[in-house]
């Protein structure tokens, strides 16, 4: 080896000898060794002296530090930003709310469920389709009761206190009533469904818009309301107006209209052949706009019953609230007791006197609340 480095010397080191090229490559390749060497160990001397002494230190510090414990002192050390406080004391708050709501929201709906956004869409997709389906089949039922109220014409005359020319009304008759009756022909008994075509449930406020008149007068809920006396839909008689008319009781309007006083009075509405009715409810508005003409304990509720051909009571009172409407245009709602039985012709008659003293009768609406069957003929 030592043969062998002087040979390099001597043909390729730095002599006097030795070529300038040579010369100039052996001396940068020197150069670059040195400059590297020279490097690695002034990073192997700063990690040596400075980085593992300064995490030394800094360990051996913070140690002695914490040998002290002052709240103080910790306080200094773990202090965060204030904007992160402010956050946190917002977002606790409203966590607070959300807490106080969700508590009482399973306090007043223990059985509602949270759903997402898509669930609740769905669900209000298939609630507007099922109020459609609804709508649908009431605008279907009432056009078929519609149809079968056409197909009553000629009408057979009322019985006696419902607006017909025998009896014990007295009053006035309507136009189409006032012509002679024809001689009845014997006709079989009529067939009724088991089933009721609509039920019209009272909600527990006067003037709602669950009863029947409003359901015939608005074609089942699908237009504005229209008076049904006036399109036909219905009748209403009396046994004598004083004030307005018989067409104004179902008009939903407070008007002045009072049946006049006399030996009997009444108002009566008439459904129709072709319909009967269970009533449940009644509600009624005063017809009066003056003071001192209220209406207490002198009125009661009866209905046609065909079989007997009388008409029978199926007010409540004496197993309830009073009968009582106060003027001016107080509004009542008073239960019926109908025993299940059906009828087309239901009335309101007087009893007893007024607030005035007579036995005149002030009422500019009335809207019953039951089940409503379809009457056919053999």
């Amino acid at each position: 080896s030592e043969h062998l480095g002087q040979w390099y010397m001597a043909n390729h080191g730095v002599s006097a000898a030795a070529l300038i090229e040579d010369m100039r490559t052996v001396l940068t390749a020197y150069w670059r060794l040195s400059a590297k060497r020279l490097t690695e160990n002034v990073c192997m001397s700063v990690e040596a002296h400075v980085l593992t002494r300064l995490s030394d230190d800094i360990e051996s510090e913070l140690l002695s530090v914490m040998q002290i414990k002052t709240p103080e002192l910790v306080a200094e050390l773990f202090h965060e930003p204030s904007e992160v406080t402010d956050e946190r004391q917002i977002l606790q708050a409203k966590k607070a709310k959300f807490d106080k709501a969700v508590a009482t929201i399973q306090e007043l709906a223990p059985d509602v469920v949270a759903v997402s956004r898509a669930s609740y869409r769905e669900a209000r997709k298939a609630a507007n389709a099922a109020r459609k389906k609804q709508r649908e089949q009431q605008q279907a039922l009432w056009r078929q009761q519609q149809a079968l109220y056409e197909e009553e014409r000629p009408r057979q005359p009322p019985p006696a206190g419902a607006g017909g020319g025998g009896g014990g009304g007295g009053g006035r008759v309507p136009q189409q009533q006032q012509r002679q009756p024809r001689p009845q022909q014997p006709v079989e008994a009529p067939v009724v469904d088991d089933e009721p075509m609509a039920v019209f449930e009272f909600t527990g406020k006067s003037g709602d818009n669950n009863g029947y008149i409003y359901w015939l007068g608005t074609e089942a809920k699908s237009k504005k309301f229209e008076n049904p006396h006036d399109g036909g839909r219905l009748r209403v008689t009396s046994s004598g107006m004083s004030v307005g008319t018989e067409s104004g009781v179902v008009s939903r309007k407070r008007n002045e209209i009072i049946v006049s006083a006399g030996p009997d009075v009444w108002l009566c509405l008439d459904l129709g052949r072709s319909r009967i009715f269970s009533p449940t409810h009644c509600t009624m508005c005063h017809g009066s706009a003056a003071g001192g003409y209220d209406l207490n304990q002198c009125f009661t509720f009866e209905a046609h019953d065909p079989a007997a051909g009388t008409w029978v009571d199926i007010s409540t009172r004496g197993q309830g609230p009073p009968h009582e409407l106060k003027s001016p245009h107080g509004v009542n709602t008073f239960a019926l007791n109908a025993g299940g039985r059906r009828f087309r012709y239901m009335r309101i008659r007087m009893t007893g006197k007024n607030g005035r003293g007579d036995n005149s009768l002030p009422i500019c609406a009335f809207e019953f609340y039951g089940r409503l069957y379809r009457v056919e003929k053999r």
